[in-house]
């Protein structure tokens, strides 16, 4: 998309020598056109970014899961900049409050994939992913070998972290497309949707 001039044409502003007014600042108007110039820049990187996450390859869960957090996100930084944009043109000025976007900067693609799935127990834990009964021990000591982020509630756990720190135990004969596979064997019904993008 090509930037606009302010004035609406296609074509970058001239270089301008800003005049200095009487007091020995940068004219006004000078200022107001450097102003929407680099505001059209940044809405055009805007729509750039939305773009990219609209055509991103989703080829597996955590990618997918990926898009489903950069996309609302870039929408959003997109309409909230635009709102600065209007407020802006309305009221004539070229500084508004910051309008804060509906969005959580916590989350990420692995909170996404962890809310496709329902709390466990340590035994439920044990048929999914096979230790010798070893999850029963690690369940009583999540506080102390790192279990616990996977823990939501008093000895339930979320499956899918629960999986990603079994997976970094290094257990012989578990890789991430395994794990992958066992996970989407053991979605939830109300999950059921995403279940190719984790049997691939």
């Amino acid at each position: 998309m090509a930037t606009k001039h302010p004035d609406g044409s296609n074509s970058p502003p001239p270089a301008v020598v800003p005049e200095l007014g009487a007091d020995g600042t940068e004219r006004v108007e000078d200022q107001e056109l450097a102003f929407w110039w680099d505001f059209s820049l940044d809405e055009d990187a805007l729509l750039r970014d939305v773009a990219r996450w609209d055509n991103v390859p989703t080829p597996t869960a955590l990618d997918l899961a990926a898009r489903e957090v950069g996309l609302p996100a870039a929408r959003a930084a997109l309409a909230e900049h635009q709102r600065r944009g209007e407020f802006l043109k309305r009221e004539g000025g070229t500084a508004a409050p910051t309008i804060t976007a509906a969005t959580n900067p916590g989350t990420n693609a692995e909170d996404v994939l962890a809310e496709w799935y329902d709390p466990v127990t340590h035994a439920e834990l044990e048929t999914m992913f096979p230790a010798d009964g070893q999850w029963k021990n690690w369940a009583e000591r999540a506080s102390d070998n790192g279990l616990k982020a996977a823990r939501v509630a008093r000895a339930r756990f979320n499956p899918y972290r629960a999986a990603q720190w079994f997976l970094h135990r290094g257990i012989p004969g578990w890789d991430q497309a395994r794990v992958d596979r066992v996970l989407a064997n053991n979605l939830p019904p109300r999950s059921q949707h995403q279940r190719e993008f984790l049997a691939l």
